[in-house]
């Protein structure tokens, strides 16, 4: 059994998104976060920056989280290529769609 929530296609990854800011605080902890993205290739590279403060001090971390950017039929033509077989939800759990597929037969 194979079940796979796919990342944006390259027509629905939008790079101007630049999110949402989220903010954490508790008495000894103030957070922000704050990310910006791009498309390098059939990639999307979306860059997170962190502020954190503690009592006497501010840190600026940062990550960066590289996608890959695929179409539905590459998705189709990879399982197809491993064996197995797939249906698709185009809902999903978050409305990124859902690939659901098995290799082989059931028991």
């Amino acid at each position: 059994m194979l079940i796979v929530e796919p990342w944006l296609t390259p027509s629905t990854f939008d790079p101007s998104f630049m999110g949402r800011v989220v903010v954490a605080e508790r008495p000894d902890l103030q957070a922000v976060r704050m990310n910006g993205s791009r498309i390098e290739g059939n990639r999307s590279i979306l860059d997170f920056h962190y502020l954190v403060a503690r009592p006497g001090t501010v840190e600026h971390l940062t990550e960066t989280h590289t996608l890959g950017l695929f179409t539905d039929d590459e998705y189709r033509s990879a399982f197809e290529r491993a064996g197995v077989t797939v249906g698709y939800d185009g809902g999903g759990l978050m409305g990124r769609g859902l690939w659901i597929g098995q290799r082989g037969s059931a028991s």
